[in-house]
Order: C-alpha cells, then sequence, then structure tokens
C-alpha cells in the first residue's frame, strides 16, 4: 500500500548531494578529507556497503520522509540509564534499561554535547571484559517496507579508540506476529584522527554511517535475543532472505575492548516513498496527453 499525497508533502527531504567535509590539517602536516553524502538535512559518509550514489537516488525531486528521529536528550546534571530516552539496554542479554553504575560496564546517556547538536547521546563502556552492547526502540509505528521505495537507516558514532564496532540491528514481526532479530553483516568501526577521541570531541568529529535496507540474506545476520538469558551474533551472513513483514524494532548492536568508551547519537530512519496507485496512473495519463499534444498536426492559420 503506497501513501498519500499529503503524507507525501509532510516532513520530506528533496535531494540528494555529494560534497567533501572541511579538511583537518594534522601536525604532521597531512589533511584529511572526507567525502560526504548530504541526503536532505541529513549527512551520510557512507551509503550501503559501498555502494554508489544512484542505488538511492531516483529523478529529482527525491522524496524521503523522516519516519524515526532519536538524538538521546539529557539535561541532567548527570549520566542517565538509556531508558530515559525510551530506549532498551542490554549488555549480554542482562537488562540495563533502568539501571546506570559508574565505574562498572555500564550504557546509558551522556550528559555531554551530542553529534550534530543538543545535550546528550548514547553510549557504553566495557570494564574488564568485551561483552556485547544491545540499545533499541519500539518506539516508532511499525514500518512495512512494502509501502517504500527504499528505507534508510543512520546513526552517528564515535570512540575513544579504534577497536568499536558497531551493526545496525532491526526486528521483523511476520504476519503471524512472529519476532526475529537480525544484525547487519557489515560492521562499521571508526578509524584515524578524524573518527577517535576524548568526549569533547564528538560533537565536530562523530561519522554518520547508514544502511539500505534490503531483504538480501548475504547482508543480515541472525542475531539471538531472549531477554536474561541469551544474547548471541551468528558468525556468518545469512544464505536466506530476510522474512516478510514489518520492521518494529532497530537499533544498534556495540562491542570494543575494556575501557574503550563507544558514543552514538541522532538515530533516523528515512523512508523514500511510494506514490498511490491512483497518483501514478493519474501521472502516466498526463505525460501521454502532453506527448499527444506535441505530435498532434498544428493547423495552418490563413
Amino acid at each position: 500500500m503506497g501513501l498519500s499525497e499529503a503524507a507525501l508533502d509532510a516532513h520530506c527531504v528533496d535531494k540528494l548531494e555529494v560534497t567533501n567535509q572541511a579538511s583537518k590539517i594534522l601536525t604532521s602536516g597531512i589533511t584529511w578529507l572526507q567525502p560526504v553524502v548530504f541526503l536532505g538535512n541529513a549527512v551520510v559518509d557512507q551509503l550501503r556497503y559501498g555502494t554508489s550514489l544512484a542505488d538511492v537516488a531516483s529523478p529529482a525531486p527525491v522524496r524521503w520522509i523522516n519516519l524515526y528521529r532519536e538524538n538521546f536528550p539529557n539535561n541532567n546534571p548527570s549520566n542517565q540509564p538509556i531508558g530515559t530516552v525510551g530506549w532498551s539496554g542490554y549488555i549480554n542479554a542482562v537488562d540495563v534499561t533502568n539501571t546506570y553504575v559508574e565505574g562498572q560496564t555500564r550504557m546509558g546517556v551522556s550528559n555531554l554535547s551530542g553529534s550534530p547538536e543538543g545535550i546528550g547521546y548514547g553510549f557504553g563502556v566495557p570494564v574488564g571484559a568485551s561483552p556485547l552492547f544491545f540499545a533499541f526502540t519500539r518506539e516508532f509505528t511499525p514500518i512495512d517496507p512494502e509501502d517504500y521505495q527504499q528505507l534508510w537507516f543512520s546513526w552517528r558514532q564515535h570512540a575513544s579508540g579504534e577497536n568499536a564496532v558497531f551493526r545496525l540491528v532491526i526486528e521483523i514481526t511476520d504476519q503471524n506476529q512472529q519476532t526475529y532479530w537480525f544484525a547487519s553483516d557489515m560492521a562499521f568501526t571508526n578509524t584515524g584522527p578524524l573518527q577517535t577521541g576524548a568526549a569533547g570531541e564528538f560533537p565536530s568529529e562523530a561519522v554518520l554511517r547508514g544502511v539500505l535496507f534490503s531483504r538480501e540474506g548475504s547482508l543480515w545476520r541472525d542475531l539471538t535475543f531472549i531477554p536474561g538469558s541469551t544474547l548471541s551474533l551468528a558468525s556468518s551472513a545469512r544464505t536466506e532472505p530476510l522474512p516478510f513483514g514489518r520492521i518494529t524494532g532497530a537499533g544498534l548492536l556495540y562491542t570494543a575492548s575494556a575501557g574503550t568508551t563507544m558514543r552514538f547519537d541522532t538515530f533516523e530512519i528515512y523512508g523514500m516513498v511510494v506514490p498511490e496507485p491512483a497518483t501514478a496512473v493519474l501521472l502516466a495519463l498526463g505525460g501521454v496527453l502532453l506527448l499527444g499534444s506535441l505530435l498532434r498536426p498544428k493547423k495552418k492559420h490563413r
């Protein structure tokens, strides 16, 4: 089922463009340049697994609707549990949604500046081990991929070291209300002085990662998630396509070596909209009529 023209006009993003992020000259004299893709007002520096811009662009105007956005606000004087923003949090299947203890392995919402703006961002810190961190939300209205030509998931990430690994995670609920969790086969890491560092560098150096949704099995790994019992990522990609159904949850699976702070912010979902069939027919009919008028012999004036 498509969306109405009224829905198309609400919160749409009209274009994609490519430019270069401002360069940074290091003490060694080396200049770093990062290509950046702008999806409307959302900055995306990496398309799905290195694909080209043509994979997400369609004849202008490209119409993208923002379906969900979380910027992890925290105006408190201290860090807060991840549950304060409506997200759920687990560390090795242990529920830490409403628990935050400084000095221990922890997940929470920082009270420092986020990216690209505002106060607050999500983070995790492993202490003495390297567990799996899993932060996710079900706050958005369930999304049927069949309603959209493309679905785009994005977030900004940063870490205190280069060993942090992030993966997009989605939950699919089929018509029988059976739920399945999947994590992107692609692991997103941060490398170099423009992408890693202290918390104060997060607003300017966080890198925005993105994934285009596809049911292609090779792009995903199975994620076994049983709260309080099991959080396990498959060792390799799937060989079968993802099941049909609605996307009812989304978030991030991340891990790093002990002592590394992993930061993330501005988690968003965009959809490229499929027009209503009636609208498409009218557009096609208009094109036929226009073509007919162009081809019709002109009358001679005397």
